[in-house]
């Protein structure tokens, strides 16, 4: 079967460059490494602003990774912000309704 190796990967090769997926897919699995995220550490001065955190990751202060993390927890603070409007505008108009009882 050693001896075979050498013919089963030029042919798997030649397949690969024909434009079989499946052969070039199997080269490169067993040949690239998969990537995975980078994890590094935050920068001191994290930018909280969403267009900041799109800066920094295009300039290369943040990961991709990290800039995703950052937008989510940006996109939920405002979620919560604006839970607390409704609730406070809510709080307002029960108290003008009970105003308006009296």
């Amino acid at each position: 079967m050693e001896k075979e190796v050498p013919e089963i990967l030029s042919a798997l090769v030649d397949a690969a460059r024909e434009g079989d997926v499946p052969s070039a897919k199997l080269i490169l699995e067993r040949c690239l490494p998969a990537l995975k995220p980078e994890n590094r550490p935050l920068p001191p001065k994290t930018p909280a602003d969403p267009r900041e955190v799109v800066g920094a990751v295009v300039a290369g202060l943040l990961s991709l990774e990290q800039g995703r993390e950052l937008l989510g927890m940006a996109a939920q603070a405002a979620a919560v912000e604006g839970v607390e409007e409704i609730q406070a505008r809510l709080a307002r108009l029960e108290s003008l309704l009970a105003q308006q009882r009296d």
